[in-house]
């Protein structure tokens, strides 16, 4: 199994899991993706399972969902937390 794999694994089954920063890191040094060239793929709306973020509003709770709506081609994103 692979980081990538490794990855989408522990963020489905444990989305506070301490193992999730250094799986990013190693799963992104391992891609030949370039991100830049592939922008309009990003463009919609996004389910956030984990964050770096120090804020509580933005961790990951089973009870809200957490969602990022990306609009990149105007510069434009946001989040928005739904009960």
């Amino acid at each position: 199994m692979n980081n990538t794999s490794k990855l989408i694994e522990i963020l489905e089954r444990s989305p506070k899991s301490k193992g999730i920063s250094p799986l990013i890191k190693l799963a992104e040094s391992e891609s030949n993706l370039d991100i830049t060239k592939q922008l309009e793929m990003l463009t919609g709306v996004w389910e956030l399972r984990w964050s770096s973020s120090k804020s509580p509003l933005l961790n990951y709770s089973p009870l809200l969902d957490n969602l990022q709506i990306l609009d990149l081609k105007n510069h434009r994103g946001l989040n928005f937390l739904r009960p």
